[in-house]
């Protein structure tokens, strides 16, 4: 079976990768991007290369729609075989609908994250009314080579998107407002930033590994009377909870606009 990428980007390239060292053979996938450099390193690798989106879905078994939301349109106008093939979308924000009416309804609508680069990602994903059992399997096979899969009904999966996909750049900007308030207090640049990042990581760790509530591993680090607690109390008066809900429910109302 053919495996087809329409877009050569860097999620396309995250998923290939996954699938690469999952033990997917090379040969097994194909790749089209209006820019053929993008393709070359997967082609040198012995996946397939076409000149065309019509050449490759004519090709392919499964295709994954790797573009971004505002050339959807454009993609789906020349794709013109859709039997007996199983497409897959990450586009941010295009429900279902949208699709059903070029592709029929085997489509699965994808949400991936950027740190699936590091094969640390987190995919929503939203199955058709069409995709069989063995189909879902397929894709979330594709999807958990790289990270964690959460099949879930389209009405959450903007919401998803919002704490999967968008998340990560509030996590980069806490990371590198960290560490320079770790400058001003004397660190050097670098090993303030690797002590920030270590210190989510191995958060995010601890967050995965206990039973306990967040709000329970944060009264562990609050001792009585402090460093840590006086730092709590200004977050807590600026509104850290609120920002981040609200900069969540910003993406998820975007994204609603999107679809």
């Amino acid at each position: 079976m053919l495996t087809g990428f329409i877009g050569a980007g860097n999620m396309a390239g995250a998923i290939i990768n996954g699938m690469l060292s999952s033990g997917t053979a090379p040969e097994s996938l194909a790749i089209y991007d209006i820019d053929q450099s993008k393709t070359k390193k997967y082609v040198d690798l012995g996946a397939n290369s076409y000149n065309s989106i019509d050449e490759l879905v004519k090709a392919s078994d499964t295709i994954i729609l790797a573009v971004k939301p505002n050339v959807v349109d454009s993609v789906l106008s020349e794709i013109k075989i859709t039997k007996d093939k199983l497409f897959a979308s990450i586009a941010v924000g295009i429900p279902l609908s949208r699709y059903y009416k070029r592709l029929g309804k085997k489509v699965i609508r994808i949400m991936p994250n950027t740190p699936a680069l590091v094969g640390a990602g987190v995919s929503a994903i939203c199955p058709g009314e069409d995709i069989t059992i063995d189909e879902l399997r397929r894709i979330t096979d594709i999807f958990g080579s790289f990270g964690e899969v959460f099949v879930m009904t389209e009405e959450l999966i903007n919401a998803e998107s919002a704490i999967g996909g968008s998340a990560p750049a509030f996590i980069f900007m806490l990371i590198d407002a960290l560490a320079c308030a770790a400058v001003k207090g004397g660190i050097k640049r670098k090993d303030a930033e690797r002590i920030a990042a270590m210190t989510v990581m191995g958060s995010a760790k601890m967050a995965l590994e206990s039973k306990a509530h967040p709000s329970e591993l944060r009264d562990m680090v609050c001792s009585p009377g402090g460093t840590t607690i006086e730092g709590v109390q200004v977050l807590e008066k600026d509104g850290l909870y609120s920002m981040m809900m609200e900069a969540v429910q910003a993406c998820i109302d975007k994204a609603n606009i999107l679809g």
